[in-house]
């Protein structure tokens, strides 16, 4: 059965193959290369036919073949073609963003950490309680999703956001996705079964709103045994997706929401600002 489905395959594509040679009699384009249709190009054509220029020992080392191909490639990737004043304004760009931030740049009203003994500075970053934490840590939210959720506050606060908006299990299945890559080989098969009955499997607790593509890719997944059981990426598809959801939906309205800005005008605020630098500078130094 294999063999004859084989055999049609084969002559299927020869016929293709055929006709492309007759419809471009001179030159026809092949991978990067025009090469001369009447000449015998070093390839090898559909149908198992290997080409009479191809070498014996092209034939027994086609990796190496396949491995200068990857290196030039990966030159090609490391090749920078963005202009040193962008590259520039986008560093310049950054420190404005971060500079209030950072208490080498600016000092904070406690003590400085780095030339003093004084913790006070970084139990302020680590403290969960609303009233200790400073402005700046909540400004920082602001700048991305990725900043709310690595502050423990931040996913606390946006817990609850989401908690009011009937989505919380959107965070809850995000968080044991990120926890279950971190546990040790014995504990992932178990942590793997309880996060699909609590939010993807058929009349879970708290059930997150994937598609059904994802939906049955990570319930074929779930079904294999063996050396093929599910591992600790079993649920990367839609981690992915939920996360997105989140980014793009609920993250800002979050921070167009009334809680977010209670929370960050009832902080204190912590720091003293430095001169802006202006990001014109960068463009005069490097425009010619």
């Amino acid at each position: 059965m294999c063999g004859s489905h084989c055999s049609v395959l084969r002559q299927s594509v020869n016929y293709k193959w055929a006709t492309v040679i007759e419809e471009y009699p001179k030159t026809f384009f092949f991978g990067f290369e025009i090469l001369d249709a009447t000449r015998q190009p070093n390839y090898a054509v559909p149908g198992g036919r290997i080409s009479p220029s191809v070498s014996e020992a092209d034939l027994h080392t086609p990796a190496d073949t396949i491995r200068h191909e990857i290196d030039a490639l990966r030159r090609k990737l490391e090749k920078r073609r963005v202009k040193i004043s962008k590259v520039v304004e986008c560093y310049i760009a950054y420190y404005q963003q971060y500079a209030e931030f950072d208490a080498f740049i600016t000092s904070p009203d406690t003590s400085n950490p780095w030339i003093s003994d004084s913790t006070e500075f970084w139990e302020q970053e680590k403290t969960m309680n609303p009233r200790e934490i400073p402005q700046r840590r909540v400004k920082r939210w602001a700048f991305s999703i990725e900043e709310l959720l690595s502050d423990p506050a931040g996913r606390d606060q946006f817990s609850k956001f989401l908690d009011k908006e009937f989505s919380g299990e959107n965070l809850k299945f995000w968080l044991a996705c990120q926890e279950l890559k971190g546990l040790a080989m014995r504990e992932v098969n178990k942590k793997v079964h309880e996060i699909f009955s609590e939010f993807l499997a058929p009349g879970a607790h708290n059930p997150v709103n994937v598609d059904c593509q994802i939906m049955e890719l990570v319930r074929r997944r779930m079904e294999m045994r063996g050396d093929n059981a599910p591992t600790r990426f079993v649920f990367d598809e839609a981690q992915d997706h939920i996360f997105k959801l989140m980014k793009s939906d609920s993250y800002s309205r979050y921070l167009r929401s009334d809680q977010y800005k209670e929370f960050l005008c009832g902080t204190r605020k912590k720091v003293r600002h430095l001169p802006v630098i202006q990001s014109d500078w960068a463009a005069s130094i490097f425009k010619h």
